[in-house]
């Protein structure tokens, strides 16, 4: 887990806090922010996971994933 995974909750839960209060409240534009926020978020997410794809991949290319020492 990295800080975009945790951005990435962050601003789904905010989204969709602010989405009910929009619907609760009649406030299409409150509504539509937090639907944004709450995409940005689960994209804010998927860049956490690359980011820990990549790192493992260049972690096993080095040979230092601890399957790979060769003993």
């Amino acid at each position: 887990m990295n800080k975009d995974h945790v951005k990435g909750a962050v601003d789904q839960a905010s989204g969709k806090i602010k989405e009910q209060a929009g619907k609760l409240t009649g406030d299409t534009s409150r509504e539509i922010g937090g639907k944004a926020q709450n995409i940005k978020g689960k994209t804010e997410e998927k860049l956490g996971d690359l980011k820990d794809d990549a790192a493992d991949r260049s972690r096993i290319e080095r040979g230092s994933d601890t399957g790979n020492r060769g003993v």
